[in-house]
């Protein structure tokens, strides 16, 4: 029996990930007309942001502040 190995999936290839690419702006637009120019919480919007990225290799290492 073979050794197990990590083997990352493509992300940035689910349709999730194309579509929160391609109209995270007009959400958070459209959200924050609905809510009276309020929007998500700060956090909230961030994760929206951050989630493209997850999971994606970069060639320096990310410090979070949390």
């Amino acid at each position: 029996m073979g050794v197990a190995t990590y083997q990352p999936r493509a992300a940035e290839g689910t349709v999730l990930h194309r579509v929160v690419r391609e109209n995270l702006e007009t959400f958070l637009r459209e959200v924050a007309d609905r809510s009276d120019g309020g929007g998500f919480p700060r956090f909230v919007e961030r994760e929206f942001r951050e989630f493209p990225t997850c999971g994606a290799l970069s060639p320096t290492p990310v410090h979070s502040s949390n």
